[in-house]
């Protein structure tokens, strides 16, 4: 519970200074479209109508990238005892914000999160270009400024994550192994070829 002492006004209305103080959310919330933004655009080219159901694909590699743009980012993550749980805070948050624009317009909607998993090691791709997706895995496996970053990821906040999506309705976690992230999206839409 927030004491008063913690709560900023903005324009916008109640700001937690955890907010303001918290190097992380940035990168998650520069995911976030404005749903007035959002709106315009979908009844700009007015690809979505009123009976149909949506499939909403985040790219976990997108805030990744953000994150490791975080000036001393390790000495953040040894700062902030509570880095995992806001991570994963910050993950459903992601999801959240655009289910709720879609069901607010009373789509059906399912949510998709996923990544190339960092534990991947054997791409098929690899037979034609050996050094594929290599900069991606040796920026999370080798490089020693984001080891505790990976040590977070792989140990605790996506294993929580996927576990608490899986008793959230129509929200998905892929952590997907050798499988190169830019697919997932195709082979989702081929499983539900009646969604936007």
């Amino acid at each position: 519970m927030c004491e008063k002492e913690d709560i900023l006004f903005s324009k916008e209305g109640i700001v937690m200074a955890y907010e303001l103080n918290n190097s992380f959310s940035v990168c998650f919330n520069m995911m976030k479209i404005r749903y007035i933004d959002y709106d315009q655009t979908f009844d700009e080219i007015g690809l979505i109508g009123p009976n149909d159901s949506v499939n909403v694909f985040i790219n976990l590699e997108s805030v990744l990238n953000f994150i490791t743009t975080i000036k001393d980012l390790d000495k953040k993550l040894v700062s902030e005892t509570q880095f995992p749980q806001i991570m994963v805070s910050d993950i459903l948050n992601l999801a959240a914000h655009y289910k709720k624009f879609f069901r607010g317009n009373k789509l059906p909607t399912k949510v998709f999160l996923y990544m190339t998993s960092l534990e991947s090691d054997s791409f098929k791709e690899m037979r034609f270009n050996e050094d594929y997706r290599s900069y991606y895995l040796n920026k999370f496996n080798t490089n020693p400024r984001f080891s505790a970053l990976t040590d977070y990821l792989l140990q605790e906040i996506l294993p929580e994550s996927e576990q608490i999506c899986q008793f959230i309705p129509n929200v998905y976690l892929i952590n997907a192994k050798n499988v190169d992230s830019s697919v997932i999206p195709e082979i989702i839409a081929t499983l539900y070829p009646e969604s936007k």
